[in-house]
């Protein structure tokens, strides 16, 4: 996309004072050739077909879903199609559950890793995955949510994530950033 992203390793973005995600995700195509043959697809052979990457009409996010398109044929061997969706069709098709992969995005409402987590439990409006984990609607619903210690509900909240990412409904891939222009005659921004 060209706007100075970096590669996402958690969920949540760095820079939450106090918390730091755990980094258990991240582009590692050994890993991915491995659990791919692990699964029963090794070299990508006998993979599904007809498997394909949603996403709703913008060129960046074409460009993410054809990158991830290539990527995959190249690293694993599989194919893969693309398939863009008007916004309304895409988000009935999220909320339906009527895809294989599906690209999103989310930006946190406000500072605190809760606002990144949250969606992810069973029945949020907003999981668009079908994901549900008991454990990890106890932690964020019923401890992190009732924890007065800062560092101790954020200890919560980080062990939260590590399910997430471990389950990896999703798979997180850039952390967005702010582009602008700044006339050079503005000091002090």
């Amino acid at each position: 996309t060209q706007g100075g992203e970096t590669e996402a390793t958690a969920f949540t973005p760095p820079g939450i004072s106090g918390y730091f995600p755990p980094a258990l995700s991240g582009y590692d195509p050994d890993k991915a050739r491995a659990l791919l043959a692990e699964a029963g697809f090794p070299g990508g052979e006998g993979f599904p077909k007809g498997v394909e990457v949603l996403f709703n009409t913008n060129e960046s996010h074409k460009a993410i879903a054809e990158a991830a398109q290539a990527m995959w044929a190249t690293e694993l061997g599989i194919q893969v199609g693309i398939l863009n969706q008007e916004w309304k069709v895409y988000i009935n098709s999220q909320q339906t559950l009527a895809y294989t992969i599906s690209r999103s995005g989310w930006q946190g409402d406000y500072m605190d890793p809760y606002t990144f987590l949250s969606m992810w439990t069973t029945g949020n409006g907003n999981n668009n995955t079908g994901w549900s984990n008991a454990e990890y609607d106890e932690l964020i619903l019923e401890q992190a949510v009732s924890e007065t210690d800062t560092a101790k509900r954020l200890k919560i909240l980080e062990k939260a994530e590590t399910i997430l990412l471990q389950e990896a409904p999703v798979a997180p891939i850039y952390w967005y950033t702010r582009n602008y222009l700044l006339a050079p005659r503005l000091k002090e921004y």
